[in-house]
């Protein structure tokens, strides 16, 4: 639980360094461990679109090789890149700088 806790602050904080040690540290030896770990990743990805950390949403999918087709994050993600897209469609410089 403390786990899944700090994972999700590190999220918040995009501090990829603290999250991928955690993350190692915790599953390193464990199967079970590991499969009990991506309920707490699915809400550090959550807290990582909530804060746009970027970082970190870029560990979870290119690192972790998280499947962006579970219906937990598909939402999430779509919501982000929709705004972004939008954000640069109609040159919206405030939009563009709240979702770096």
């Amino acid at each position: 639980m403390v786990s899944g806790n700090a994972l999700a602050e590190f999220a918040a904080d995009d501090d990829l360094d603290g999250f991928q040690k955690l993350f190692a540290e915790t599953c390193k030896n464990d199967e079970e461990l590991r499969n009990l770990m991506f309920w707490h990743t699915q809400r550090a990805f959550k807290e990582a679109i909530k804060y746009k950390s970027l970082l970190i949403i870029e560990h979870l999918i290119e690192d972790l090789d998280i499947d962006l087709r579970h219906e937990c994050f598909g939402e999430l993600l779509h919501k982000f890149l929709f705004t972004c897209s939008m954000a640069e469609r109609y040159k919206d410089e405030e939009m563009k700088e709240i979702n770096r």
